[in-house]
């Protein structure tokens, strides 16, 4: 094997560039610390195995559950040197590869121990490089400094120098973004805000509800907002998305009403008046004349009008006007369709218990032209939004202007770096955590504190926890999901095989293999440092899903979609 070029070597760091910068943003480690390694232990790229993208020749262990690749390469063995078939890794993308050393460099406590995760260190070539050295990553009592050597020559820092010049736009970690509604619909060309630290870039989405977006190396997770049209705001979306190299694909769902709201294509006044006459035909045909249907007025129905609304003038329900009309589904009425009424209507009275709430359940007419399927009269399109009230009955008002808001609680404190310190600095945000249980505030964050973390932040949305530091506790409080099943922002009751529990909040359905289920959590005391950390856990460990009680979840809660999850261990030693 011959030696590399000096266009060779500049080539080599060039390409390994912009995924160190990236794995350096996600993690807190040192880009120089990635190239100086690479170039130092692959003879400037010239040692890599071919088509494996595996930059520092990493084996396929046991445990790996990606591509491998075999090659056939020479072992030392009782002092001898011999050739054996060994299988390697094989990484989709130089960024995954860096991102999977990194991975194994913080979960192996041996260097843990060394020191190479402590804050005085992550981030710095010197003492991360030393870090390794103590840890005994190399024999060579100089390794340190030869890396150091390394990164501060001229071939490196003219290698750096052409690739800020170039750019990483060949390479920036790109997320695909599909918006939706609160009802599954597209948001079609509505003006999306992304914000990544202190930057921020407007877009439009196409005519899918899909827009791509391109992120910085520096600035972490990107954060999405969406135009509302009609009260003339920005209105973020509570999950925040992390771009990657390759480009994955994320749906999010708008967490207010949006301009575009729907639940399925809208149709000309005079098509629904039809279906609706026929609908009352079918009706009257089958069943016999009431006093009800003798004592009727009529009314027409206005642009802004819902059945509720309607239902609160004449002292009646919507679901009483609904039979009365013959109307299958109570969601759907359009202007001018002519209502049956009871004669001499009253002022509004105080809505009965099903239609509580529901006062403003119809769309405005910019609203409708919004939502208006294409090729549809706009302005003869109204429609209010389906979901089920805490007793399970059909509600006709808009849905409300954010799903579990205790998750954004959770989420802040995620954004914020929420982790075990231990000593004498422990984490101010855990010791406060301990205030929403009996236990009350604490001087020390060394107590497991996943349960005090579900208190704390839905105290702070304004529910009731149960005021326990147990996890298991909360199994038997508030009330089941339906059917016990998995829900956004549901608290997630886990019983580890080993034995243990843990509490989290359901974020969505976690990446993986069809037949491993896995739920995506966002919750505290997770992970190797014990911190606030969206993690995933397989949906047969969890034993209970709990909402508060009072909280009124909505059948999209259900409608699980993909969260992105940041590798954060789940097992009863992580969570205790």
């Amino acid at each position: 094997m011959g030696t590399y070029t000096y266009e060779q070597k500049l080539a080599f760091i060039k390409e390994l560039y912009c995924p160190a910068r990236q794995v350096a943003d996600e993690t807190g480690c040192s880009w120089q610390l990635i190239l100086a390694q690479a170039a130092q232990e692959t003879g400037w790229g010239e040692k890599i195995l071919a088509g494996t993208n595996n930059i520092f020749n990493i084996k396929a262990s046991p445990d790996w559950n990606g591509d491998v690749k075999t090659f056939n390469v020479w072992e030392i063995v009782a002092g001898n040197k011999i050739w054996v078939n060994a299988p390697f890794r094989v990484y989709a993308s130089i960024l995954d590869s860096l991102r999977d050393r990194q991975k194994f460099l913080e979960d192996n406590q041996r260097y843990r121990r060394a020191g190479l995760q402590d804050d005085d260190v992550k981030g710095d070539l010197v003492k991360e490089a030393q870090a390794l050295q103590r840890a005994g990553y190399a024999t060579d009592p100089s390794y340190a400094a030869r890396l150091q050597e390394v990164f501060d020559g001229k071939t490196m820092q003219s290698a750096i120098a052409e690739a800020k010049k170039q750019g990483c736009r060949g390479c920036l970690p790109t997320i695909n973004l599909c918006i939706r509604d609160a009802a599954r619909v597209a948001l079609a060309n509505t003006k999306v805000r992304a914000s990544q630290g202190h930057n921020s870039r407007e877009l439009v989405t196409d005519d899918t509800g899909q827009v791509q977006i391109q992120a910085a190396l520096s600035g972490g997770r990107i954060s999405i907002a969406v135009w509302w049209e009609h009260e003339s705001k920005w209105i973020a979306i509570m999950e925040k998305v992390t771009p990657t190299s390759p480009p994955t694909v994320v749906t999010l769902v708008a967490p207010t009403l949006m301009i575009a709201l729907s639940t399925e294509r809208h149709e000309p006044a005079s098509t629904a008046e039809v279906r609706a006459q026929s609908a009352q035909s079918r009706t009257s045909s089958r069943a016999p004349v009431t006093a009800a249907d003798e004592n009727a007025g009529h009314y027409i129905i206005k642009r802004g009008d819902s059945l509720s609304k309607i239902a609160k003038q004449y002292s009646t329900s919507y679901l009483t006007l609904a039979r009365l009309n013959g109307i299958s589904s109570p969601h759907f009425i359009f202007p001018g369709q002519t209502l049956k009424v009871p004669k001499r209507p009253h002022a509004a009275v105080s809505p009965d218990p099903v239609a509580a709430g529901s006062g403003s359940s119809v769309l405005t007419a910019e609203a409708a032209q919004r939502a208006a399927a294409p090729g549809l009269d706009a302005h003869n399109a109204v429609h209010a939004v389906r979901h089920r009230n805490e007793a399970n009955h059909p509600q006709t008002d808009l849905l409300s202007a954010r799903r579990a808001p205790w998750m954004a609680v959770a989420e802040v404190e995620f954004q914020a770096g929420v982790r075990r310190r231990g000593g004498a600095h422990p984490d101010r945000h855990i010791e406060e955590y301990f205030s929403a249980t009996s236990l009350g505030r604490q001087r020390s964050d060394n107590l497991a504190y996943c349960a005090a973390f579900v208190n704390w932040c839905l105290t702070c949305a304004g529910y009731q926890g149960n005021n326990s530091a147990g996890a298991s506790s909360l199994s038997t409080w508030g009330r089941a999901t339906r059917n016990n099943q998995p829900a956004f922002g549901a608290i997630a009751v886990v019983h580890f095989p080993t034995g243990g529990h843990h509490v989290t909040f359901v974020n969505g359905m976690a990446p993986g293999r069809p037949n491993a289920l896995k739920i995506a959590t966002l919750g505290g005391n997770q992970g190797h440092a014990h911190e606030v950390s969206h993690s995933a856990v397989p949906a047969s460990w969890i034993t209970h899903y709990r909402f508060p009680t009072g909280y009124v979840e909505r059948d999209e809660d259900y409608e699980l979609g993909q969260s992105s999850v940041d590798g954060a261990q789940m097992s009863a030693t992580s969570t205790h």
